[in-house]
């Protein structure tokens, strides 16, 4: 799984944004089940805590609109999990 790859450094991170699984990550955050749209979310979260440059590319492809979409769901778990994302993403913005 792209988040297991994702958390352990950011190079790996950067390897996974480099490869182009970000936009795809995000575009799982639309998917009608919410098992898919947690394991996107977790993935999104490993890679924009490791620094200011990952975060900020999750940032420019529009994610924290589908992030707060996800806040709005019903399934606590994703509720809890894409708050926990958007928290990595403020660590390193203003």
């Amino acid at each position: 799984m792209l988040q297991n790859v994702a958390r352990h450094s950011p190079q790996l991170a950067k390897n996974v944004v480099e490869a182009g699984a970000l936009k795809y990550l995000i575009l799982c955050l639309e998917d009608f089940d919410p098992a898919v749209k947690t394991a996107a979310a977790w993935a999104i979260a490993f890679i924009a805590k490791h620094n200011e440059e990952l975060a900020q590319k999750v940032v420019e492809i529009d994610g924290v609109d589908y992030l707060v979409a996800c806040v709005q769901e019903p399934e606590i778990k994703l509720k809890r999990i894409a708050a926990g994302c958007l928290s990595e993403i403020c660590k390193h913005n203003e």
